[in-house]
């Protein structure tokens, strides 16, 4: 049997002096520079995430599928993300020194994409066959991005890395569905679903090149990774039979609730489901220093 002193070997606590050593050199460069503060404004694109393709139960986010009968069934489908489309963004940093920064920037996804679910061939408890069509799109999906940057410390251009949290402010998604019968009758109806909060994380690589005293242009690329689950599903509107049909009027459930632990029911208690926010994205914009006469340490 080994007996050991119990104290750390020597590599273990130079690995922990070099560490102490590291930060106590980032502070001092810290506290010995002139900080300022800087605005940012970008515009950029996201593309959803490889392999976002249904939710946990299996339902289709974007594509076709086709029930062929005798338990065959045909299926294409796409990546969906409701955080994907045009984006939008403004942040204010801090410049704690040459190396170091804080940020928190506000993300709107202005123009999101509009995903399809296409299921054709299905049966009702009637025995009625039909195809069914929802479309589901972000609705102005905002998101509170705090983080902290690392850049290089070159004159002309830096390279930098930020890396922090996703706060979600807004993150309601418009579901319209369409059930269409073999009689050629279509009833639509057009629901608003909010989300629970949930935190996801966000990170982004770039350089940005100085073209005077106070700009920068900058490019960078970006990965957000969050997933928000369904809390409430309400109907808007509806058209039964060609009419417009007051909600109220209608029979059966027209709002689900949706719970993160508990039991489902008939009538409008579900288990929440996790709908896909995460999605990459190229952005480019520029950045303006509020002070001009930063890069100089005090003497």
């Amino acid at each position: 049997m080994q007996i050991t002193s119990g104290k750390l070997p020597l590599s273990k606590k130079m690995k922990k002096y070099r560490l102490a050593f590291l930060l106590f050199t980032l502070l001092c460069n810290t506290t010995s520079y002139t900080q300022e503060f800087y605005l940012k404004a970008g515009i950029g694109y996201s593309f959803p995430m490889p392999g976002q393709k249904v939710d946990q139960n299996g339902n289709v986010l974007n594509g076709t599928l086709t029930q062929l009968g005798s338990g065959v069934s045909a299926y294409q489908l796409k990546s969906a993300s409701f955080s994907a489309g045009l984006q939008n963004s403004f942040s204010a940093g801090l410049q704690l020194s040459k190396n170091i920064a804080v940020e928190l920037a506000t993300n709107i996804n202005t123009a999101a994409v509009t995903y399809t679910e296409t299921l054709n061939g299905l049966t009702n408890s009637n025995g009625v066959v039909y195809n069914y069509q929802g479309t589901r799109q972000a609705k102005n999906t905002t998101l509170i991005l705090p983080s902290m940057v690392l850049q290089t410390a070159k004159a002309k251009w830096n390279a930098y890395m930020r890396m922090g949290l996703a706060l979600p402010v807004l993150s309601g998604i418009k579901l319209n569905e369409t059930y269409i019968y073999q009689t050629g009758i279509a009833n639509q109806y057009s629901w608003n679903i909010r989300n629970y909060f949930s935190a996801g994380f966000a990170s982004a690589a770039g350089v940005k090149i100085r073209v005077s005293k106070k700009v920068e242009l900058w490019s960078e690329a970006s990965m957000i990774y969050l997933n928000l689950s369904r809390k409430i599903r309400v109907l808007e509107s509806a058209v039964v039979d060609g009419q417009n049909v007051p909600v109220g009027q209608l029979t059966g459930v027209t709002t689900y609730h949706y719970h993160l632990n508990g039991t489902s029911d008939l009538s409008g208690n579900q288990q929440a489901l996790p709908q896909p926010y995460s999605s990459i994205g190229i952005n480019a914009g520029i950045s303006y220093d509020l002070k001009a006469e930063h890069r100089k340490k005090k003497k």
